[in-house]
């Protein structure tokens, strides 16, 4: 032991300084090593998710004995990857399904060998069905939405393009309901973002089946008990 001390202090200071440091570096990248191996490596389950989706989906799936994780938005879950798909038929079994849906990115994810005209044009809608739908969920009291285009091309040979249309189907948080001017805003926003279509082709729809605007040229007979409440609440609040 004596030998040990005299050894060590015939190294000098910056000596025994310098073999300290190494051999904490050696110990901290060993355990961050041991513990990188053994960590899961997780992956998206679902994201652009609204925070009472990703609260329903937390509670299901810690309550099922599932790991996951939460970004710092808290719109993104991820679980271990060997669990991604049993979380899913987890969620899909208490009927909850995220309500996230692809915007843009998709042709980030999509890779370009192999994709035909078909193929993209379908992209392409989705895409732009998925940004709708997140434009309209930063509305107040939106909780969920789903924009559904109907973009029909011009046959051959003929001269008249059909009008291209849509249908908004939204779900209202908790205590709030969707009125007439937010309807009609919804309205302006999914038109002015899709050539040629006209305000009057676009349905708005809550998750319950109510129209609150219908299409133009419908009868009137048609528009719904929620459409005429939404339109009395609009005008004794104006």
């Amino acid at each position: 032991m004596q030998a040990l001390l005299e050894n060590l202090k015939a190294l000098g200071q910056g000596r025994l300084i310098a073999l300290g440091v190494t051999g904490v570096v050696l110990v901290l990248a060993t355990f961050f090593g041991v513990r990188a191996v053994l960590e899961p490596s997780y992956s998206t389950l679902y994201r652009d998710l609204t925070p009472s989706e990703a609260s329903r989906m937390v509670g299901a799936l810690e309550g099922a004995g599932f790991a996951v994780q939460v970004d710092s938005s808290g719109s993104i879950l991820s679980v271990p990857q060997e669990d991604l798909a049993r979380a899913r038929m987890e969620l899909a079994g208490q009927g909850l399904v995220g309500d996230g849906a692809a915007g843009w990115e998709i042709f980030d994810e999509a890779s370009g060998l192999g994709m035909n005209s078909f193929m993209q044009k379908i992209n392409r809608l989705r895409a732009l069905e998925g940004e709708l739908a997140r434009s309209i969920q930063t509305i107040d009291g939106v909780d969920a939405a789903r924009v559904h285009l109907v973009l029909p091309e011009r046959e051959a040979f003929s001269r008249e393009r059909p009008q291209p249309s849509s249908s908004v189907i939204i779900r209202s948080r908790a205590g709030h309901q969707v009125n007439l001017r937010q309807a009609q805003a919804i309205r302006a926003l999914v038109s002015s973002a899709v050539p040629e279509m006209s305000p009057g082709r676009v349905t708005v729809l809550t998750a319950n089946g109510e129209t609150i605007l219908a299409e133009e040229g419908t009868d009137v007979a048609e528009v719904t008990q929620q459409s005429l409440k939404a339109s009395v609440e609009d005008r004794i609040a104006s």
